[in-house]
């Protein structure tokens, strides 16, 4: 019963957070690529043909549109994205009535992705819950739910927000249906990768994660021919629907997308040291400290297969298919889940077995939080400055010997992330 509070309390807030200014920030035209998708879906819906704006030069069907200050190049057919997430996005706006590209509002669709982070949450939860145990997958929903970084990126209407929580629930059903032998747990996971696909490209990493895993485990070839056969499926389902409305058009989009775009090493260095929401970059000393949590879990990969494979794949096929000039902060967005589950893991281990990577924690949370929370409302002088660090780093070494005091300064920084997320004002 006790446990049943605490996760539906974490889900609430996960909640609350997400919709506490989430029609403000970020601010309208941080991203236009919400309106492309809005846009996509409502077009299939009430005309038939994928209509959106698009940036890409191929297109020979252009027309010019204003919105409230706002341009869009408006092309048809519109060939940029799969459409299931515009399907989505586009027929909840039609439900509110918003049938043209003019009525469309940000507090209308912005409802989906936040609909869809907290599916996610819950299958964050229930898939640490099966690998970790009960205490690691709280902690994992703590930060999930309120970090600022995972928390406002959710906001945007993207199309990651509707793979992300197919990529949880494919991850879940490997471990809770491993021991099983009825081929029905995996065809669903291959519906779930062929879906993926029809989200975005990039949702091929459902797909390549899952076969890694049971590849790695040794798990029956019969299990792998029928994830793939979802894969394939839902490829030749894209291509089909490209073909539709123009075959020709459609490979060279493709072929402009892969090719036209500057790859190289900064990427990775954009994602280590340059973390963003939407537009802006913004330091969270939560999504640090998930990052070192993975760089610690990939030490023993059998012991965290379900989640260094899976980050480890999208970050590889990230660096390998992103701009590094540019890089948006919801392209992380499928990262998250990772992050706050090793992130949630590596803080329960070392509480308990005292270990020396309390002082990382401590640091990167305290380092990240001081700013929001004490130097905007009282102002921050080096040596108070200091003297902050000092507190915290004790209360860090006095953890060491008393559980209870690390256990009380995580509660605190949860409590203390959740205040700094509602505060969060995005730059304009």
């Amino acid at each position: 019963m006790k446990n049943t509070f605490i996760v539906m309390s974490l889900l609430l807030l996960a909640l609350a957070l997400r919709f506490h200014n989430y029609s403000v920030y970020p601010q309208r035209g941080a991203t236009s690529d919400e309106y492309a998708f809005a846009f996509q879906g409502i077009s299939l819906l009430t005309k038939g043909v994928p209509v959106a704006w698009s940036a890409i030069p191929l297109y020979k069907n252009l027309t010019h549109l204003t919105i409230d200050g706002l341009y869009f190049p408006i092309v048809r057919p519109y060939l940029d994205h799969p459409p299931l997430f515009g399907l989505l996005v586009g027929a909840w706006a039609v439900v509110a009535r918003e049938t043209t590209f003019e009525a469309v509002q940000l507090a209308t669709i912005r409802i989906i992705p936040i609909v869809l982070t907290l599916i996610s949450a819950i299958f964050l939860y229930l898939l640490a819950k099966n690998v970790y145990g009960e205490r690691v997958a709280r902690w994992s929903l703590a930060i999930y739910a309120s970090a600022t970084i995972f928390v406002v990126n959710s906001r945007v209407a993207v199309a990651e927000s509707l793979f992300t929580p197919m990529w949880l629930i494919a991850l879940w059903m490997l471990t809770d249906n491993t021991k099983k032998s009825h081929r029905w747990p995996y065809i669903t996971i291959g519906s779930l990768c062929a879906a993926a696909i029809l989200t975005k490209v990039l949702g091929l990493v459902v797909w390549l994660s899952v076969v890694a895993i049971l590849w790695l485990r040794q798990s029956s070839v019969r299990n792998i021919v029928y994830v793939t056969i979802g894969a394939l499926i839902g490829g030749l389902a894209l291509y089909l629907y490209g073909a539709a409305y123009d075959e020709k058009l459609f490979w060279a989009i493709q072929s402009y997308q892969g090719m036209s775009r500057i790859l190289g090493p900064n990427t990775i260095w954009m994602i280590i040291g340059s973390p963003s929401i939407v537009n802006k970059i913004f330091y969270d000393g939560w999504y640090f400290w998930g990052l070192f949590a993975l760089g610690v879990a990939s030490i023993d990969i059998r012991k965290n297969l379900i989640i260094v494979v899976p980050a480890f794949l999208y970050l590889l096929l990230f660096v390998v298919s992103v701009n590094e000039t540019d890089i948006h902060g919801w392209y992380l967005i499928p990262l998250f889940p990772f992050l706050a589950i090793a992130g949630g893991k590596l803080l329960v281990d070392s509480i308990e077995n005292a270990r020396w990577t309390l002082f990382v924690w401590a640091t990167l949370i305290g380092v990240s939080l001081i700013e929001p929370l004490y130097g905007q409302p009282f102002g921050l002088t080096p040596s108070v400055y200091r003297w902050l660090i000092g507190i915290i780093l004790s209360l860090a070494l006095a953890s060491l010997w008393r559980k209870r005091i690390g256990h009380g300064m995580a509660f605190l920084f949860v409590l203390g992330t959740t205040i700094a997320t509602l505060q969060y004002v995005h730059p304009a």
